[in-house]
C-alpha cells in the first residue's frame, strides 16, 4: 500500500464534521437558514391567523436541522444518503415557505432570500456529491419558473437514482 492509498483510506473514514468546507458551506449555512425561519415565525404579527402554516414551517425547519446535524456524523465514504436527505429536507422547507408566502404569512422578498440561500446550500451539496446531470439546485429553480417542468424534473431525478 503506497502513500496515496493510505491517504485515500484515511480521508474516506473521516466524518463530515471534520471537513471544513462541509461544515462552513453546508452545515453553518443551513443552521443560519433554520435560525432565521424560527426568528421570523416567532415574530409574526397576528400569528394566530397563520397558526397552521407556522406549525408546518417550523416542523420542516426542525426536520432540516435534525437532518443536517445527523449528516455531521456520517463518514465521508457513506455520506451520500445523509446528503440527499438534507437536500430533500431543504426542498421541503422551501416548499412550505412558498405556501406561507402565497397565504400572506411572509413577503415575497423574504421568500426570495430564503430561495437564494437554499439554492446556495443545494449547490454545495451537489458539489459534495459530485452529481452529474440534473442537480438539486436545478430542480429547485425549475419549480420557481413553473410547476409542470419541476414535476417532470423530479420524476426524472427519481428514476435515475
Amino acid at each position: 500500500m503506497d502513500t496515496k492509498d493510505i491517504l485515500k483510506a484515511t480521508q474516506s473514514t473521516q466524518r463530515l464534521v471534520q471537513d471544513q468546507d462541509y461544515y462552513k458551506f453546508i452545515f453553518k449555512k443551513t443552521e443560519r437558514i433554520v435560525s432565521v425561519v424560527f426568528y421570523i415565525t416567532h415574530n409574526l404579527k397576528d400569528s394566530s391567523e397563520f397558526k397552521g402554516h407556522i406549525d408546518d414551517v417550523e416542523i420542516a425547519a426542525r426536520s432540516v436541522h435534525d437532518t443536517v446535524l445527523r449528516s455531521l456524523e456520517a463518514r465521508a465514504h457513506t455520506a451520500e444518503d445523509e446528503l440527499r436527505a438534507t437536500a430533500h429536507a431543504l426542498i421541503s422547507l422551501e416548499s412550505k415557505l412558498r405556501i406561507g408566502q402565497v397565504s400572506g404569512m411572509i413577503a415575497s422578498e423574504v421568500l426570495q432570500v430564503f430561495v437564494n440561500e437554499v439554492d446556495s446550500v443545494l449547490r454545495g451539496i451537489n458539489r459534495f456529491l459530485g452529481d452529474e446531470g440534473q442537480s438539486f439546485a436545478t430542480l429547485s429553480q425549475a419549480s420557481n419558473s413553473s410547476a409542470a417542468p419541476a414535476k417532470t424534473s423530479v420524476a426524472h431525478s427519481a428514476s435515475s437514482t
